[in-house]
């Protein structure tokens, strides 16, 4: 939590022109993540998400791994999903 309140306060501290720059490092690094958690994933494979908005668990099989979501095909359609949501089925 401290490095938070640090980042918070440098943020209000900061040019508009430095903000952008601290922008594009975010999304790089954000992007970055979500690279290495889709190669967790293969397609065929079977996985599980929790739906946020009705808490219900939705179980499907991976159909195509992309950059940054993992298409799942499931009872009730195919879902684009991150893979920061999946979890593989045992």
């Amino acid at each position: 939590m401290a490095i938070q309140q640090e980042v918070i306060d440098a943020v209000g501290k900061m040019t508009r022109e430095e903000c952008h720059s601290v922008w594009k490092l975010i999304n790089a690094r954000v992007s970055q993540l979500a690279a290495i958690e889709t190669q967790k994933f293969h397609v065929g494979q079977r996985v599980y998400f929790i739906h946020s908005k009705t808490n219900r668990r939705i179980e499907g099989v991976v159909k195509s791994v992309n950059q940054k979501t993992i298409s799942i095909n499931t009872k009730e359609g195919t879902w684009k999903v991150s893979p920061t949501f999946l979890s593989p089925l045992e």
